[in-house]
């Protein structure tokens, strides 16, 4: 039996060898080894290095076995009474590692990290290795390809995609490694400086903070607009306000259930199990954040057909059938959804569907949203501009003009979402504190827009505020007094414009 194991590992080997030329040695940490040799340990050091919650079950690691070969002991597993080593050219080995797996991603991850330790060793059998104890050798550390260095430095390379359970930052992390004074390397490589969880939790829990806050505001609007009846004008800015409360219940959930699960558990993690629930979870995020784009576009329609009638700036019916743009804007909203889940389905169907990085499937929702915002744009634009061209001819007017253009402006922005173009496209920085703030930014923007429509459209409003307040004395009995001021807004008719 011992025989044929040592057979099978040579045979092994020659295909090892096979596989490559031997033009020196490659140092796997501290150790060196010719190439084929290297090779098995760095194969499983990759996968011994992995993180835990990518296996089932542990992984293979309790079925590691130590096969000796011209003394050396190397890894690998007892297959029909025949010693495999640990190679990722072995398709045996390769079976076995890939059913180890929770994701086929985990398993293609760990093929790269094989291929780039292999890469490694070819890269410094073509240099040459200069002796002495003033410079640390050229070496694998099981993650990274540390080149010469210094005796006496600690240097830094740039933290590795296997550091990581997705995608990995935007922004650049290092990892770091002593190279002592006496030419030698330190076993353990700092790779703690290439950790992105309290940032990530940091910017997760702000944007919960943010966005519960959003629902604990807009909520009491909601049960406004729906008890009262006669604030049936009301209702395109109560869909929003509802688009909101729902699209930010949604984030939240998804943001606490799989976000900072993934951040803060070591195994079995709602990502890492990518079920049914949690796919469904993200779909309806993003079909809810297209309703609210919608909902905002279809309010700036509404608002830039209103005041543009009123100033005389466009000529035409003031009535308009908002059933049609409801129900183009429906379809936009679904489809557009509908057309992102099948593309993650087929081409994408890891991590919950949350990342999408590394593909562009991003913008089949993003595209449709920039191009209402592109339209709310616009049309504010085009109002400003009907104010300016009413009052151009009076200058005695010229500061009524301004308050009245930040009147509009004010009731406007959230509206129509244009601040949301500010930040629609995360640039491209390698600096993490200044994409931290992005994020932070971007959120609190995110968050305040149903607080500023809540409050501006809502709160503040006269109408609205009437409303109540006759409600009240209703309650306590008390007769109605009727409002011997009129409301100051730009326009007496449409009073429930303006607070």
């Amino acid at each position: 039996m011992e025989k044929r194991m040592r057979i099978s590992l040579f045979v092994s080997l020659i295909l090892i060898l096979l596989s490559g030329s031997v033009n020196g040695n490659c140092r796997y940490r501290n150790d060196d080894f010719s190439e084929e040799i290297f090779s098995i340990f760095a194969d499983f050091g990759c996968y011994k290095y992995t993180q835990k919650k990518f296996f089932i079950d542990g992984g293979l690691f309790r079925n590691i076995s130590t096969c000796l070969f011209d003394a050396y002991k190397l890894p690998g597993i007892i297959l029909d009474d025949k010693c495999e080593v640990f190679h990722h050219n072995n398709s045996r080995i390769q079976y076995l590692v890939r059913e180890s797996f929770v994701n086929e991603v985990y398993f293609e991850r760990w093929v790269d990290c094989c291929e780039d330790a292999l890469q490694c060793c070819q890269k410094m059998q073509q240099s040459e290795q200069e002796d002495g104890s003033d410079l640390c050798p050229a070496l694998w550390d099981g993650w990274t390809c540390f080149s010469s260095a210094p005796a006496g430095t600690t240097v830094e390379y740039p933290c590795p995609i296997y550091a990581y359970s997705g995608q990995g930052p935007k922004c650049t992390h290092f990892s770091q490694k002593q190279c002592f004074n006496n030419g030698t390397w330190s076993v353990q490589t700092n790779y703690a400086t290439c950790a992105i969880n309290q940032r990530l939790i940091s910017r997760t829990t702000w944007h919960i903070i943010v966005l519960g806050l959003s629902v604990a505001v807009c909520l009491p609007a909601l049960v406004i607009f729906f008890v009262y009846k006669n604030l049936h004008k009301f209702v395109l800015i109560r869909n929003l306000i509802l688009a909101i409360v729902i699209r930010s219940i949604l984030v939240i959930m998804s943001k606490k259930l799989i976000i900072l699960d993934e951040l803060v558990q070591e195994e079995d993690t709602v990502i890492s199990k990518n079920g049914v629930p949690c796919r469904i979870l993200s779909f309806f995020e993003k079909l809810t954040a297209n309703a609210v784009f919608t909902c905002m576009l279809l309010e700036a329609i509404h608002l830039h057909r209103l005041l543009t009638n009123i100033f005389g700036c466009r000529k035409g019916p003031s009535g308009l059938n908002m059933m049609y743009y409801y129900v183009g804007g429906a379809l936009v909203s679904i489809l557009t959804a509908i057309s992102w889940a099948i593309a993650m389905a087929l081409a994408n169907d890891q991590y919950c569907w949350v990342v999408t990085d590394g593909t562009d499937f991003q913008w089949i929702n993003d595209t449709p949203r920039l191009l209402m915002l592109t339209i709310n744009f616009i049309l504010l634009l085009h109002i400003v501009l009907c104010l300016r061209k009413t009052f151009k001819y009076n200058p005695n007017e010229r500061h009524k003009y301004i308050r009245r253009t930040a009147e509009v402006s004010l009731i406007c922005l959230p509206l129509f979402g244009v601040p949301f173009l500010f930040v629609a496209v995360r640039p491209e920085t390698k600096s993490c504190p200044w994409e931290q703030f992005y994020y932070f930014v971007s959120y609190a923007l995110e968050g305040l827009q149903g607080i500023f429509v809540a409050i501006l459209h809502c709160y503040i409003n006269c109408e609205v505020r009437r409303t109540l307040r006759d409600s009240w004395w209703k309650l306590m009995g008390m007769n109605t007094v009727a409002d011997q001021h009129p409301a100051p807004v730009i326009i007496q008719a449409e009073s429930h414009l303006l607070p």
